[in-house]
């Protein structure tokens, strides 16, 4: 690591190229990992960091395609726990806090400096609150990952759950809702505003406690309606639904080669039916967490026929028992933070 400063102060005095001293990787940042992005192409990616495993796990469309060893917060400068995506990403980050330590292929998570980074790894959580990964496994992270990519920190996490159960009829998002393209009007309680943000990955955050969905897309609030529990003694549980692309399945082959005529056939199952549905709880089935949802919430009929129209891969649904304040999706127990910039521009420390 003196090394490292030392090539450092080169740089900052002009003396010598950044691409020169960026070269020099200490040994304790790479380790062992698997990384198989030919599982998966194509389709969302899904991040899930585990504390107390001090593991991380990547998922596109689904399907798990990279894990590796991380090193999370220490006593004092803990890494939260939560559901965040991706607000930027700097291949050369250097931190404004930390005396310009290098951060290489930095994703921020918070706008208060938790981000994902190669980083130290001696084997136990050692970070100021961000997650450190491999060098060479955060630089192909940072190849296959954008804004608004979706990862998750939690205790102890669990591959999310792959199926077909109803996550887009969670708030009435079935076809069926839609009648001869007639839309149910909206009333006083209900705001809809999709000229806000034209542009961007769709996430819905729905609150037990306020009794509230609000949609965003691009970082910004374009709609928001009230809820009811159907029994508000059921705890709503802090749940994630990633939408995934349509599966497709591999052609026939004939004699050990693919047919001429196709590379894929599309999976004949009805489009926008994929999920992949995740629990922070430290719950490993979530195989009917979005039927149990789905139970306990009734919605305006005319929002969720709008929120159908805007459906697609990628869409992120997040639920939770707790609040979510307007600016920053954050409290002190529960994380979300939607990727809009904050109003005061902080985005520089880390």
């Amino acid at each position: 690591m003196f090394r490292r400063r030392f090539l450092s102060s080169f740089v900052a005095l002009g003396l010598l190229p950044a691409s020169l001293a960026s070269a020099y990787i200490p040994d304790n940042w790479e380790a062992e990992y698997e990384w198989d992005p030919e599982k998966s192409t194509s389709g969302p990616v899904l991040i899930v960091v585990d504390l107390d495993d001090q593991q991380a796990l990547v998922f596109r469309n689904g399907v798990e395609i990279g894990k590796t060893p991380v090193s999370t917060g220490k006593p004092g400068h803990r890494t939260p726990t939560g559901i965040f995506q991706i607000l930027n990403k700097d291949a050369d980050h250097h931190s404004s806090t930390y005396n310009n330590a290098s951060m290489p292929f930095s994703e921020r998570l918070t706008w208060s400096g938790i981000a994902l980074h190669a980083g130290g790894l001696p084997g136990y959580p050692s970070s100021h609150g961000c997650v450190h990964l491999p060098y060479s496994f955060a630089k192909k992270l940072f190849e296959v990952t954008h804004k608004g990519t979706t990862v998750v920190i939690t205790q102890k996490g669990h591959p999310p759950h792959q199926g077909t159960e109803p996550a887009a009829a969670l708030l009435g998002l079935e076809e069926k809702a839609i009648e001869d393209g007639e839309l149910d009007e909206l009333d006083d309680s209900v705001m809809w505003k999709p000229e806000l943000s034209r542009l961007g990955s769709v996430t819905m955050f729905i609150s037990g406690k306020h009794e509230k969905v609000e949609i965003f897309r691009g970082g910004v609030l374009i709609g928001s309606a009230p809820l009811k529990l159907n029994d508000p003694s059921i705890e709503l549980p802090t749940a994630v639904m990633l939408m995934l692309e349509d599966k497709v399945e591999s052609a026939p082959e004939k004699d050990g080669k693919k047919t001429a005529s196709s590379a894929v056939l599309v999976n004949p199952e009805p489009p926008a039916t994929h999920w992949a549905t995740l629990s922070t709880s430290g719950k490993k089935d979530a195989s009917n967490l979005a039927a149990k949802i789905k139970a306990n919430l009734v919605m305006p009929l005319g929002f969720a026929q709008r929120i159908h129209q805007l459906a697609g891969p990628g869409m992120l649904v997040v639920t939770t028992p707790e609040e979510m304040t307007v600016d920053t999706r954050i409290d002190e127990d529960f994380h979300v933070v939607s990727a809009g910039k904050p109003k005061a521009p902080d985005a520089s420390k880390q």
